[in-house]
């Protein structure tokens, strides 16, 4: 949840690519974490999720491209950036819910925000997935690339905003955030405390 402070107190960085080292987006997590770090879970829950969702947010001043080569969980992050690329194999769905979770850490915030209501609770009770065309046509996506243009297409972008005048871009991008802002500042709190209580909980059932 750091990362995006420290990148923003850099004035050079202009405009930033929000992006996977890999040819897909996040694929690996820990299946033991919940037990592994169990003292820390409420600080991640609460602090470090809500800090990585609201720093992407309202510390970078700067236009930014989320540019997601691949499928992957948790693919919030390029979802927060004011334009984001996307490969065509890529889905979108949020399992929380029918995995017991509440969905609280910001990813049925962003459906909602980018889709509509009645799509993200659909999406959110039921758990289905929707393809890269259906995300585009939805709205939740800006562009979709072939699988090995993502990046490169997402550097073509950032060059044509780049083009622009230093201060209108900055000033632009300020306009660009400010919708996201003000969902996250009226719900994020409360979503992200929603799932922190239910996977309280949860635990408390199974240790019961």
């Amino acid at each position: 949840s750091q990362l995006s402070r420290i990148i923003s107190l850099d004035h050079d960085n202009e405009v930033i690519i929000w992006t996977s080292a890999t040819e897909n987006w996040i694929q690996d997590q820990d299946p033991n974490g919940w037990d592994r770090y169990a003292a820390e879970r409420f600080d991640h829950q609460y602090f470090d999720d809500m800090n990585l969702i609201k720093n992407m947010v309202f510390d970078l001043d700067v236009p930014t491209i989320g540019a997601m080569t691949g499928p992957g969980f948790h693919w919030d992050a390029p979802l927060l950036c004011d334009v984001t690329i996307v490969s065509e194999d890529v889905y979108f769905d949020d399992p929380h819910l029918t995995s017991g979770m509440v969905p609280g850490d910001g990813m049925g915030l962003l459906l909602q925000q980018t889709i509509g209501l009645k799509h993200a609770n659909y999406m959110l009770y039921t758990g289905c997935q929707i393809d890269a065309k259906t995300a585009y046509d939805w709205g939740m996506v800006s562009e979709i690339a072939p699988k090995d243009k993502v990046l490169e297409r997402a550097w073509e972008v950032a060059r044509i905003v780049k083009s622009a005048p230093y201060h209108a871009r900055s000033v632009t991008s300020a306009l660009c955030k400010r919708p996201l802002q003000r969902s996250l500042m009226s719900d994020l709190r409360c979503n992200t405390l929603s799932e922190a209580y239910s996977t309280q909980i949860s635990l408390n059932y199974c240790n019961y």
